[in-house]
């Protein structure tokens, strides 16, 4: 039990008790506070618990948590839980229901103001096999060759009123169709049935070796557009109007963060260091020898380092800031923290060195308090599940 709960029940028992009585003040409780420990863990769901973000006026924590089991079909509800521990909320009540359709509700994002909440809907992934297990392959690759595929076929971003109680269908929304994977309904020459073109894009990779949830949307200071990704660059959607726009200089850039005075959109750089093609036809056991499963026109793209860029909103004066992904930034709008490595670490867009944080190794997505205070991350434990932590950030 931490040092306040206890202090709680002791202070209840006091009321309770005769030689209380004659206290000459009403007790007030004390506000939202910190544990006294540097770093303490949050949450503590069954399943994943990823992507925290902070309420406006940071006595909160909102996330994507994964598990229940009274919604084993759903992947991901956001939820709201006090930044210093406690009973964790559904942050979207009235369309959050364990009688719903199942969904996947991630990357939660909230506006300055604290009126509205962006997230990412997760509609449809691909199926982790494009063809049968290959028995046999004719690309040049050995016969118990597993392809890696595309995962990521549509999500939707939405934007919704905290205090909305209607259904999703009159929020704005945009849906991101993920290129990679298509099917091109053709007889080849030789005979082949129709070809599976496939690109196996840097994020494509992320998001299936590494679980790297690229879309995620950032709120302009404004609270009018939002900035996204789409796998292949960074977008501006202008929530109530216009269809989203790219961003120039932003290509193979994910994870966008928008900084606090609307002034840079901070991102990852997925390098690119080069491409493969191959094709390849497919073929499964049968009692009159190999048969043809399907086809495969291949590209695989070797991957490079991970970038933190910053660059305006209109494209213009991007700057790398060095090796590191997930950015976020703090209250002043000159400090970026970001995930290097297996730890996160913070540096200047000004200028000097890096410097990790104490108490995060392993740890990713970091959201920075309002307050500039603490920061929150997701963290996984020794079998691999995910949850959020809270650190307190050194003035």
């Amino acid at each position: 039990m931490r040092p306040r709960q206890r202090i709680a029940l002791l202070i209840i028992a006091c009321v309770a008790a005769s030689d209380c009585r004659d206290a000459p003040e009403p007790f007030v409780p004390p506000g939202p506070e910190a544990p006294a420990e540097p770093v303490w863990q949050l949450t503590f769901s069954p399943g994943d618990d990823r992507t925290p973000t902070w309420s406006a006026d940071g006595a909160r924590v909102i996330y994507s948590a994964a598990g229940f089991e009274d919604s084993a079909a759903t992947r991901g509800l956001l939820l709201s839980i006090p930044f210093e521990g406690g009973p964790a909320e559904t942050a979207l009540p009235d369309v959050q229901t364990d009688t719903g359709p199942p969904f996947w509700f991630t990357t939660p994002s909230t506006t300055a103001s604290g009126e509205r909440l962006a997230f990412a809907h997760v509609i449809r992934l691909f199926d982790e096999f494009l063809c049968l297990e290959p028995l046999v392959t004719d690309c040049g690759q050995p016969s118990d060759t597993v392809f890696p595929q595309p995962r990521l076929e549509t999500v939707s971003i939405k934007a919704r009123r905290l205090d909305e109680t209607g259904p999703f269908s009159a929020d704005p929304r945009f849906d991101i169709e993920f290129e990679g994977r298509i099917f091109d309904g053709t007889v080849r020459p030789d005979g082949l049935p129709g070809v599976w073109r496939i690109d196996y894009y840097p994020f494509h990779q992320v998001h299936v070796e590494e679980a790297t949830l690229i879309f995620r949307p950032s709120w302009s200071p404004d609270g009018t557009r939002i900035a996204f990704s789409d796998g292949l660059r960074i977008l501006i959607w202008n929530v109530d109007g216009t269809a989203p726009t790219p961003v120039a200089g932003t290509s193979d850039g994910v994870s966008p963060a928008w900084s606090p005075d609307g002034a840079h959109i901070a991102f990852t750089r997925l390098e690119r260091l080069g491409s493969e093609m191959s094709f390849c036809r497919i073929f499964v056991d049968s009692p009159n020898g190999p048969l043809l499963n399907c086809a495969e026109e291949r590209t695989m793209y070797t991957m490079g380092r991970r970038v933190i860029t910053v660059v305006r909103p209109d494209g213009s004066e991007s700057t790398e800031l060095g090796e590191g992904e997930e950015p976020a930034w703090a209250p002043d709008g000159k400090t970026i923290f970001y995930r290097r490595g297996d730890q996160l670490w913070k540096r200047s867009i000004e200028g000097g060195d890096p410097a990790p944080i104490p108490g995060t190794v392993g740890g990713r997505e970091p959201a920075v308090s309002p307050a500039g205070d603490h920061i929150a991350f997701a963290r996984p434990d020794a079998q691999g599940t995910y949850f959020i932590w809270i650190a307190r950030l050194e003035p």
